[in-house]
């Protein structure tokens, strides 16, 4: 749709802008959980590929801080309990579910 330049030029236009950061965090709950929930499939990614349960964890522990972020992030989690029940990964769903 656009080229790598194109992106960075819009990407740098936004974090140039101060109404960014002079925002508080309250008003603005989404940039946190953004980035809390593309690092959390990034681990989550990275841990299915290592077969690491460390990863694992630390991606569950994304999780949690997107859904301290913002609240309704919590959606994103059935999708990931279903696709280890699927999978039959029960102890992974104890994780799971013990962390929220």
């Amino acid at each position: 749709m656009t080229s790598a330049r194109t992106a960075v030029v819009i990407l740098a236009i936004w974090l140039l802008n101060p109404t960014v950061f002079w925002l508080a965090s309250n008003l603005m709950p989404e940039v946190f959980g953004i980035l809390f929930l593309v690092a959390d499939l990034m681990l989550l990614r990275s841990a299915y590929l290592s077969g690491s349960r460390l990863i694992y964890g630390v991606s569950i522990l994304f999780f949690v801080l997107a859904y301290g972020a913002k609240e309704t992030n919590l959606f994103f989690m059935p999708g990931l309990v279903l696709y280890e029940l699927l999978r039959k990964r029960f102890d992974r769903v104890v994780l799971i579910t013990g962390a929220v």
